[in-house]
């Protein structure tokens, strides 16, 4: 959560669309909420209420997850300082039932078709992402 940078989908000047991972702003700043070690640190009723904001106010949660992040078994780095280890190994073996949670409760879909509505209004050349397949849907947590 860079605290001067957008939020939510936009066009940069050379025409590449950007798709920052999701925040919350609270107190002047912009704090991360859906992905990553965040997905994984913050209390899962946190980040579900953050998505459903973001999605009343009208701007699809961006989600992320690493592959490694679903494998609790993973080799340990050897020498990693102490907040090394916490941020990369903190709850990896509750991230998968977290995702069912989620994915239970709401409906989600892929970036191209959470973020068609805004790639179709740019110019044909300009899109970086190709259109959605058929019967994929946007996201809409929270219904």
């Amino acid at each position: 959560g860079i605290g001067d940078a957008d939020r939510f989908a936009n066009r940069l000047p050379a025409g590449l669309w950007e798709f920052p991972a999701s925040t919350v702003r609270l107190a002047g700043r912009n704090w991360p909420v859906a992905g990553g070690g965040y997905f994984r640190l913050l209390p899962l009723s946190i980040t579900r209420r953050a998505i459903r904001h973001l999605n009343a106010e009208g701007h699809p949660a961006v989600v992320y997850l690493h592959p490694w992040e679903f494998d609790p078994e993973q080799p340990r780095v050897v020498g990693a300082s102490s907040l090394s280890r916490f941020r990369h190994y903190v709850n990896l073996e509750r991230t998968e039932a977290r995702l069912r949670a989620l994915l239970q409760e709401d409906r989600f879909g892929p970036i191209r078709q959470a973020f068609h509505d805004c790639l179709a209004a740019a110019p044909l050349g300009a899109r970086s992402v190709p259109e959605p397949a058929q019967g994929e849907r946007a996201l809409e947590a929270g219904r």
